[in-house]
């Protein structure tokens, strides 16, 4: 179960179809193409609010009845990832998960250690704290991640 970040007017690339552009703008600077098979992959996941394994976005093409490699989706999910359209993310597991961040801010993440469930949360005062001692520090972050492990309110209750 997963829970959306509410959406920030001031991120980048906050529709589909702008997202597919700045995908098809990084990957020729980089000198690759923009395949069928790349648009399918981007689709599945800007489209989705869960967060996905690649094996459960590779599940979903091929239940489509699209052909695709297991390398080309994760090599096209780092490509989002370095493009800055897609997070990478551990959720307590010896998987990486994978979630677009189209029209999202910065969010952080409760995970269940019952029942699995994801949790998405922001809290602008972290948001500050973190604004702050960085820019102390003369540091220019890229990214941040906090993650809370406990039980969710339903797997407490029972």
């Amino acid at each position: 179960m997963s829970r959306s970040a509410p959406a920030s007017s001031s991120s980048a690339g906050n529709s589909v179809d702008g997202a597919l552009r700045s995908f098809r703008e990084y990957l020729s600077q980089e000198g690759l193409k923009f395949t069928g098979e790349r648009r399918a992959i981007a689709m599945v996941l800007f489209e989705s609010t869960a967060h996905l394994e690649a094996e459960e976005l590779l599940h979903r093409l091929k239940g489509s009845g699209a052909t695709v490699s297991r390398a080309t989706v994760y090599r096209t999910l780092d490509l989002l990832v370095a493009a800055g359209l897609a997070r990478k993310v551990r959720l307590g597991t010896d998987h990486n998960f994978f979630e677009h961040i189209l029209g999202r801010r910065q969010h952080e993440h409760m995970v269940c250690i019952g029942c699995g469930s994801v949790i998405e949360w922001f809290d602008p005062e972290l948001a500050s704290l973190v604004e702050r001692n960085t820019r102390e520090q003369g540091f220019e972050p890229a990214r941040y991640t906090v993650q809370v492990f406990g039980r969710c309110a339903d797997c407490v209750q029972s």
